[in-house]
């Protein structure tokens, strides 16, 4: 799977079973356009759990993830 250094970053993360929102994927991995990422990543099969949250204050925003038995699919298909 070929990807750009930005994107290959954030599937990286995510493969650690972590969840990101555009917060942390711009003070950790420096994306400004995490939807983008996230849309290259889905066009290349990867499939990412988006969930609408709200902050402290109400405020909504986007949490992405992957589901464990994708998370082993995708590493399956990075090995080979």
């Amino acid at each position: 799977m070929k990807l750009a250094p930005q994107t290959r970053g954030l599937l990286d993360y995510l493969l650690s079973g972590r969840a990101i929102s555009r917060v942390i994927a711009d003070n950790t991995l420096g994306i400004a356009a995490l939807p983008r990422r996230m849309k290259v990543l889905e066009e290349a099969g990867v499939e990412v759990k988006k969930d609408r949250k709200r902050d402290f204050k109400g405020r909504p925003y986007s949490s992405y993830s992957m589901t464990p038995e994708e998370i082993e699919r995708v590493r399956a298909l990075l090995d080979q």
